[in-house]
C-alpha cells in the first residue's frame, strides 16, 4: 500500500520527455516551503546543492539511481 503524498511532499510537479536516446525530467517546487518538521531543503539562498535522484517503475527490478548531481540556480 502506497503512502499518499500530502503537504510539502506533494508539492513537486514533474514532467518528463523521452528524446529517443535519453530522458529529460523537470521538477518544480518552491524555493522554501512551510515545512515545520525540517524535512525540506531551503533553496532560497540560491546556492549550489548536491543531490541525487532515483526512479522506479514499479516492476520490482528496473530502476535508475543517479547520485552526486549538482543543482545550480541561474542568478
Amino acid at each position: 500500500m502506497a503512502i499518499p503524498l500530502i503537504g510539502t511532499r506533494a508539492e513537486i510537479p514533474c514532467a518528463a520527455v523521452y528524446t529517443g536516446s535519453s530522458w529529460i525530467v523537470e521538477f518544480k517546487r518552491a524555493l522554501k516551503t512551510a515545512d515545520t518538521n525540517r524535512q525540506d531543503v531551503d533553496f532560497s539562498s540560491l546556492e549550489d546543492q548536491i543531490f541525487g535522484i532515483g526512479i522506479f517503475n514499479k516492476s520490482n527490478y528496473q530502476h535508475g539511481i543517479k547520485p552526486n548531481l549538482v543543482l545550480k540556480f541561474k542568478k
